[in-house]
Formats: structure tokens, C-alpha cells, sequence
């Protein structure tokens, strides 16, 4: 029996008109360039423009409650990686060793500036979640086998330890859950807090990566072939009660959906329903009714073309609160891509298939990517240098807070670096150009 007598189309319209009236819109947080994925990383990189496109297909995508981020600053970076590492980070192989597949140089600088923007991405969630002690969720993220001097498994930075840094130097001091249900152990954000008693990182995972002691946390390793059954058994029994004990003031939820049966590289058998009902029993926990906490949502892993669907169906369950099931892929996309053209959006900003002047460098003869400052580092390098040597630090001492460096090297006039305060209409601080000779007088 549908609605108050009413035909299941008419039914789906005013269910959609109730929530949009009586909910502002969970805030998502996505930017286009998120799809500029490396090739060879079995990440789709259509994720999250297919996740937006469901929740648009059932008009449960409110404009207003989409926010895009800033790149991490690299004083966030610092806070908790060493200035070693990210230095190191300027070689193309250690990117390599951390991706699993050949980083080109030419490759290695979007790398790392897609990955800080995944960052930025991950501490606009926790801001955003703060401000209105609601949720919000991040369609990207999830880093957690980053360590402070090294990388692993697709993760350069680890994106929950510095939004969780971030906070701590901003004066939060509440305690922090941080929920790791992705296939694969937290093993790096539980390292980051081993020895903080105000920071409990609980993972289910498929088996250790590292080790697992801690002064707050639960590590729990089911082995391969799991089900619905076992997992789902593991996460009643395990979680409430360090809700009931810890009493955190923030959750941090990383929803990876690589445990799901048809996953590319996981080795569980978790079902659509299995995963569902575990987003409905953490979000549930971490947002009772009369008491709801602060929760930032990351995606985690999920790999192949179909790991959209899982975070879909999550979404459209926060937005509808009714099991709802995405249209096939390729309409939802297309579909997106009409609209977005309908409303303007450049091409190059939009679609995973756009080339940029360093694709067209590969197959173009004649074209060459941009090159090194002096041909020495690339900006994230150039970036390094002005924050140990103080320089930024002084800048924002000064007042100038949201700094972005620029370097521009076209041949043969030199090579230019800029400083640019994006908090002040993007005040020129600083600009010098230089030119490296081989002669001397």
C-alpha cells in the first residue's frame, strides 16, 4: 500500500519534496579534479561524479550543500609527516613504491596535488561537520596506511591524522573516534595516535598490517572470505561498546566498500544489503536520536567500476531515509554530463577524458610538460624549501594565513616563484625570477 492511497510515482515525488523541506542537505564535499586519477591505480576515477549523479537522478542533490576544498597547506602536512618524506616525495620512484604502478616526473607533481587536495578535502568534512554538530561527507580520502615518513598502498599523505592534527592545534579537545571499516587495516592512522589517550582508532580488517598496540584502540583481523554474517557479527559486538566507554565528541568514518564480493582486489564476500545495513548501524551509533555528534564521512578504498554504487546507496539512505537503488552507471553519467553542459561548465573541468597540457605532451611530438624550477624541484618542492626555512611561517605570523605558491618557467627568461594570499583576493606577497647560468664572472 503506498502513500496515503497514492501511486508509487506520485508517492516517490512527495517523499522527495518532504526531505528536501525538512532537511538542509547533508554537505558533501567533491572537487572535478578529484578524476584526474593515475593510471594504473585501480581507483575509478568517475567515484564520485557517479555518486552525485544518483543522488541528482532522485533530486536529492541540493547545490548549496556542495562545497568544494582547498589544497592542504603544507604547515598542515607537517604536522604529521616528516619534512624528509616530503621531500623525498619529489622522486618519482618513491611515488611509484607508494601507487604500485611507474609515476612518470612529469606525473609525480598532479599526483601530489591531487592527493593534497583529497587532504583539504578531508579537513573541509571535519570543519563543516563541526560548525553544524551534524555530518558531512568527503567523496574522496580515506588514506590510512600513510606513516609519517613513509607511504604505502596508494596513500601518500594520511589525510584523517592531519584534519585530526589540524584540530588539535586549533584548540579542539575533544576526544575523536576515528571508525575504519575499509578491507584493509588503518594501520597508519592507528600509529599516528598510538600514544594519544584522546584519539580511539577502531578498524575491522581482513588482516595487521603493522602493529597493533595502542593506548586507545581496536584492532580486529576476520581473515579472508568474510560474509555479511561474520562481519556484521564482529561490528555489533565490538563497536557499542566503545562508543558507550570512550565518549567521543567527533566520529571520523572512513566507509571503504573493497570488502563488497565484487570488489577488484578484495578477498571478502560482503553483499549490497551487508554493507548497507553497516552504514546504517555506524551511523545510527554515532548520531542516536537527542544526542547526534559531529560525524565527517571519507571514502576509503573501493576498487573497480561498480564500487560507486555501495557509497550511493549510503548517501541517498542519509538523504531520502529510505533504501533507495541508483540507475545503471552509464545513464546516471550521462546524464550529469548533459546537465553540466546545459549549465555551462568548461569541458576540460569537467570529465575524467579531458586532456591537460601534459597528457597531450605524451602523445603530441613537440610538446613538453612543464618544467622544473631551475631545473631542479617542482612547486611542492620549491613549497618545502620557503616552509623550513621559515619563510611562510613568517608570512603567516604576519596575518597572511591561506598562502599558495606559484612557479612559472618558460624557457629562455628565467624562472619565476610567487607567494599569493588567497584570504585577501589573492594578494601578490612575494615574487622573484631567476635564472640559472653555468658561467661565471
Amino acid at each position: 500500500m503506498s502513500l496515503l492511497g497514492f501511486g508509487p510515482a506520485v508517492t516517490r515525488t512527495l517523499r522527495r519534496l518532504w526531505f528536501r523541506l525538512r532537511d538542509p542537505g547533508v554537505p558533501i564535499v567533491y572537487h572535478a579534479d578529484y578524476q584526474k586519477n593515475v593510471f594504473g591505480v585501480p581507483l575509478d576515477p568517475l567515484r564520485g561524479e557517479k555518486v552525485l549523479a544518483a543522488l541528482e537522478d532522485e533530486r536529492l542533490l541540493r547545490e548549496d550543500a556542495l562545497s568544494e576544498p582547498r589544497p592542504a597547506s603544507l604547515e598542515n602536512l607537517l604536522r604529521v609527516h616528516t619534512p624528509g618524506y616530503l621531500l623525498s616525495l619529489q622522486d618519482g620512484a618513491t611515488l611509484t613504491r607508494i601507487l604500485g604502478v611507474e609515476v612518470p616526473a612529469r606525473e609525480a607533481e598532479k599526483t601530489l596535488d591531487l592527493q593534497r587536495l583529497m587532504v583539504g578535502g578531508t579537513i573541509q568534512a571535519t570543519r563543516l561537520a563541526l560548525r553544524s554538530a551534524g555530518l558531512a561527507v568527503h567523496l574522496g580520502g580515506g588514506f590510512h596506511h600513510a606513516l609519517a615518513d613513509r607511504g604505502l598502498g596508494f596513500c601518500v599523505f594520511n589525510d584523517v591524522a592531519i584534519a585530526v592534527a589540524r584540530l588539535r592545534a586549533r584548540g579542539y579537545d575533544e576526544k575523536v573516534l576515528v571508525i575504519d571499516l575499509d578491507l584493509h587495516d588503518g594501520n597508519g592512522t592507528r600509529a599516528f595516535f598510538a600514544r594519544d589517550p584522546s584519539v580511539h582508532t577502531f578498524s575491522i580488517h581482513n588482516e595487521h598490517w603493522d602493529a597493533t598496540e595502542a593506548v586507545e584502540s581496536t584492532a580486529i583481523a576476520l581473515g579472508p572470505g568474510v560474509d555479511d554474517a561474520a562481519f556484521l557479527g564482529a561490528l555489533r559486538r565490538a563497536l557499542p561498546p566503545v562508543f558507550e566507554s570512550f565518549r567521543p565528541g567527533l566520529v571520523l568514518y572512513v566507509a571503504g566498500t573493497d570488502g563488497a564480493a565484487e570488489d577488484a582486489i578484495g578477498n571478502w564476500k560482503l553483499t549490497a544489503e551487508g554493507l548497507a545495513e553497516r552504514d546504517r548501524l555506524v551511523t545510527s551509533l554515532a548520531r542516536p536520536a537527542g544526542g547526534p555528534r559531529p560525524m565527517a564521512v571519507v571514502l576509503g578504498g573501493g576498487y573497480g567500476r561498480g564500487a560507486w554504487r555501495h557509497t550511493a546507496r549510503y548517501l541517498l539512505w542519509l538523504a531520502s531515509g529510505q533504501p533507495l537503488e541508483p540507475l545503471g552507471e552509464d545513464e546516471l553519467v550521462l546524464k550529469r554530463f548533459r546537465r553540466l553542459r546545459a549549465a555551462g561548465v568548461p569541458e576540460d573541468d569537467e570529465l575524467a577524458f579531458a586532456f591537460s597540457e601534459d597528457d597531450l605532451a605524451v602523445i603530441q611530438p613537440g610538446l613538453r610538460p612543464a618544467a622544473r624550477f631551475l631545473g631542479y624541484t617542482s612547486r611542492s618542492g620549491v613549497e618545502l624549501l620557503l616552509e623550513r626555512s621559515g619563510i611562510l611561517a613568517q608570512l603567516r605570523a604576519k596575518g597572511f594565513r591561506d598562502l599558495r605558491v606559484e612557479i612559472q618557467a618558460p624557457e629562455g627568461t628565467g624562472h619565476s616563484l610567487r607567494v599569493i594570499c588567497l584570504d585577501r583576493g589573492e594578494e601578490l606577497l612575494l615574487e622573484v625570477r631567476l635564472a640559472r647560468s653555468r658561467s661565471w664572472s
